[in-house]
């Protein structure tokens, strides 16, 4: 490494001897004129400091442009334009495939099975999935109701490309409390299952009163989402804890009317 101005001169100077021209001549001669020393660039230290550093700024920027490219390439994925087959193409000889005509948010639990079932993914019960919603809004509560939160606050800066990515954002601090009860409301009625019981989790009489349907929606839509699978959970769980997210969000905003309406 060198570390003085002198080492530099003498590291990065070119000389007419070192040339190869005309294909392998060293000689500047025979091009018909004289070649003088080239002298690369003033290397003193400060120079290469400054050098590494905007190296450094413009492999982070070309990173950073390659992130925005793939961003806006591959993360813009409507999963309501998939579909499953409304009868299994089995046998399915070629030339006789069958119609992909049942959109998936309106697929039946039996549709999702039976399709995952023929391509040899066993789907957990209903009552797993449940179970498994649940345990995964206890484990981390605290974390998820200040994520959930951020649908209460103003969008982080700076923005990214991605629609549903916001990891600058901040939660909305006051709005705490009222996430966390909206979380419990989901889990009790994820607890509860199906029937009567599952429904007077999420009917109006049971839900907290005083919340405010848009905190709801907004902090539990947020959530909702933002859903990942299978980073987060399975997808029947997250099937079931959307359905959830929004029975809560259906029940604080009835209970909000029936409120209005006995008032006036």
């Amino acid at each position: 490494w060198c570390l003085t101005s002198e080492c530099m001169d003498q590291a990065f100077v070119v000389r007419v001897t070192e040339l190869t021209l005309l294909g392998g001549s060293r000689s500047s001669e025979a091009l018909g004129f004289s070649v003088p020393d080239i002298t690369v660039g003033d290397y003193s230290l400060l120079t290469f400091v400054l050098s590494v550093l905007i190296s450094g700024v413009l492999v982070n920027l070309a990173m950073l442009l390659s992130d925005l490219i793939a961003r806006l390439l591959f993360t813009h994925f409507d999963a309501a334009k998939c579909s499953l087959p409304s009868v299994l193409p089995w046998p399915d000889p070629a030339g006789n495939s069958k119609p992909f005509d049942v959109p998936v948010p309106e697929a039946s639990e039996e549709q999702l099975a039976s399709f995952l079932a023929f391509r040899g993914v066993a789907l957990p019960a209903t009552d797993a999935a449940r179970r498994e919603a649940a345990e995964r809004l206890l484990h981390n509560h605290e974390a998820i109701g200040r994520f959930a939160a951020r649908g209460l606050s103003a969008p982080g800066f700076p923005p990214v490309a991605a629609e549903l990515s916001d990891p600058n954002a901040a939660p909305a601090e006051e709005a705490l409390p009222v996430v966390d009860a909206l979380l419990r409301h989901t889990t009790h009625a994820l607890l509860d299952g199906e029937g009567d019981a599952g429904a007077a989790a999420l009917s109006p009489d049971t839900l907290s009163g005083g919340i405010e349907p848009r905190a709801a929606a907004a902090s539990l839509g947020y959530l909702r989402d933002r859903i990942s699978v299978p980073r987060d959970m399975s997808y029947p769980a997250a099937r079931q804890l959307r359905a959830h997210l929004n029975g809560v969000i259906e029940g604080v905003g009835a209970k909000a009317a029936a409120a209005a309406a006995a008032a006036s």
